[in-house]
Parts: structure tokens; sequence; C-alpha cells
């Protein structure tokens, strides 16, 4: 088994808002693919600091940051659990850090917490950019997390049929928990696991190819995109890169350029 697909959203992580092609300007600005609504707000916050953050639906809430709570292994030091306290508009909830943890309900929000300061601490990269104490997003009580139909199952597999590495979980397949090994590969991505040859990596969203092994699409080479023999990158209409990794062999027709649609074998 091995993992066949890693999703890799713009700005490292961070659920860049940005419009697509803003990062680059000029008359010549690459395409784009069709604006799609983005339904996450995304705030960093120092401990004991507080924010206004104005949600999709034009609601405004106050966010406080109360108590950051990092558990590591005595061995290699690998943050292996993380919560953090938070208020929003008066109400307080504990939040578990990443690792499988869906957004939780509080007042009128749905909020989660995708990293926190320990893993950029002693992270062979830092994938996040973080430079406050914990990352929250936020979407309305009852909203989807995604506007419905813009994202699929990136595989023609059956829904969590084989292993997988996520949400910052420390990196354990190729000998990723070496004791000697003090820089720690907290997995940003999301890796599913997979038959060589065998299952089908499909687009998760409709978007545009702009890298292709090592090909890269004129006007993206200053961007996210780090090509690789058995990598493509689509950009989708939020803006927001993603990297499929592993593949065995890329479909002759997924070039640079190229539109893809949700579910289309890449």
């Amino acid at each position: 088994m091995r993992a066949i697909f890693t999703s890799v959203l713009s700005c490292a992580a961070s659920v860049a808002v940005l419009p697509a092609g803003s990062c680059w300007g000029g008359e010549s600005a690459p395409p784009t693919p069709p604006a799609i609504p983005v339904l996450e707000r995304v705030v960093d916050l120092h401990l004991g600091e507080s924010q206004p953050v104005t949600l999709s639906n034009g609601k405004k809430v106050q966010v406080k940051l109360l108590d950051l709570q990092e558990e590591a292994d005595p061995v290699r030091q690998a943050v292996r659990r993380a919560r953090v306290q938070v208020e929003v508009d008066g109400q307080r909830v504990w939040l578990t850090s990443a690792n499988y943890h869906l957004p939780v309900t509080i007042g009128p929000v749905q909020i989660d917490c995708p990293i926190t300061r320990g893993p950029t601490r002693n992270s062979n990269t830092d994938a996040w950019g973080l430079l406050k104490d914990a990352r929250l997003r936020l979407w309305p009580v009852g909203s989807p997390w995604l506007v419905p139909g813009s994202f699929g199952y990136p595989l023609r597999q059956r829904w969590l049929a084989a292993s997988t590495q996520m949400a910052n979980e420390p990196v354990y397949v190729d000998h990723g928990e070496n004791p000697k090994v003090r820089r720690i590969y907290y997995h940003y991505g999301l890796d599913f696991g997979g038959c060589e040859a065998l299952d089908e990596v499909l687009a998760a969203t409709d978007g545009l190819v702009v890298s292709a092994g090592k090909e890269v699409l004129e006007g993206y080479e200053d961007t996210p995109v780090r090509p690789r023999y058995d990598v493509v990158y689509v950009l989708d209409g939020r803006g927001w890169f993603y990297r499929y990794s592993h593949f065995y062999r890329i479909e002759a027709d997924i070039r640079p350029g190229t539109r893809v649609r949700m579910g289309q074998r890449l």
C-alpha cells in the first residue's frame, strides 16, 4: 500500500481566500477557473487575543483564544495532541486541533483548529505560515463546509477503504518515526492508501491544470506549484491549489492549461 494523493491549499494550507491570479498581477495574468465562494473564515490568534470575524453570511462574531495545551512524546518531542480553549461571543469551548477532528458547533458558528504553534517549532518544513499561537476556521451554524457539489472523493475507491495520513499527524510510513530524527514530518496533506497501478486518481474539483509532471503552465512559476515527475497540480475556483502525488501514470490528456471536471481521471 502507498499514499497516492495529496491536497495542498494555496498559501501553504492557510486557506487563502485571494482570487486566483491576484498573486501575479499584470495585464497577462494567467487564466483562472470560474469563481466558487469560500464559506470558511480564518483567523490566527495569540493567547489572550480577541478579534472580530465576519462570517460568510455577513454575521459578525467576536473570537478569543483563551488557552493552549500541547502534549509531546518524551523521545522525539513530536506533538501528539493539541487542544485550544476559545470563546465565541462569550461562549467557551475546547477544541482538539486537527488529527481527524471535525468542526464543532458553539453559538452562531461551527469552528475548528487546524494547527497550533507546537508543530511549527520542530517541523521539517513550514507548511502553515502560522506566526501566532493557533489558527481557527469558522463557518455559520448549519452551513456546509464547502459549496455542495464543488468537491468530491479523489479516488475510485470505497470511502476510507485503506489507511490514511492526514491533518498534521506525525508521519509513520517510510521509517518516519525514527527516534534519531528530531525534525518531525507532520503530515499536512491528505494521503490515502491505494494499490499500485490499480486505484484511479480523480479530480476532486473542477479546475485548471497548472502543472503535470515537470511541465508548468506559463504564469504559474512563482506559485505554490512544485513540479515533479509524478505530480499534478490543479487550481480551482476558490483559488486553492490541489497537489495530486505519487502517480503510477498521468493520463496523456492531462497537460498544463487543460481544464478538468470533478471526477475526471487524472
